[in-house]
């Protein structure tokens, strides 16, 4: 059997340059952790929920624990509450006061509906130019 300085190269032996190394992972850039992905998922149902209505999140039935916090959280913003808001954008990792007066105006609740759906809604409704007129001979 060949021989690497005092190690025996052979069966279940590999040589000492093609082993794992200690302290690396063998799979870097594979699946993320549980806490990664539950914390994608608390951000994709609080997207979710800021495009919608109030009336709909709010009618909701989930059994989703991750799920239901987001939508109760995103209902309490619309509620007014500001220690929700505050929570709201440190999740969404905003710390520039700029960048968090811009997502309040966003958020900003104006007949119970978020600003962010009236401009959703009024890109969504035919504007008033478009309209057929009633005088057409």
């Amino acid at each position: 059997m060949p021989r690497t300085g005092d190690y025996e190269v052979g069966y279940r032996k590999p040589p000492l340059h093609t082993r794992f190394k200690k302290g690396v992972s063998g799979n870097p850039g594979g699946r993320p952790g549980p806490k990664k992905l539950a914390f994608g998922r608390f951000l994709l149902a609080i997207d979710w929920a800021l495009e919608q209505d109030p009336e709909t999140v709010a009618a909701l039935k989930t059994s989703d624990p991750i799920r239901r916090l987001a939508y109760d959280t995103v209902l309490a913003v619309v509620d007014g509450d500001n220690r929700a808001r505050r929570q709201l954008f440190s999740v969404m990792g905003i710390d520039n006061p700029k960048a968090a007066r811009r997502t309040r105006a966003a958020l900003r609740v104006e007949n119970g509906v978020p600003a962010v759906c009236r401009k959703k809604r009024a890109d969504a409704l035919p504007h008033p130019s478009a309209a057929p007129s009633e005088n057409s001979d």
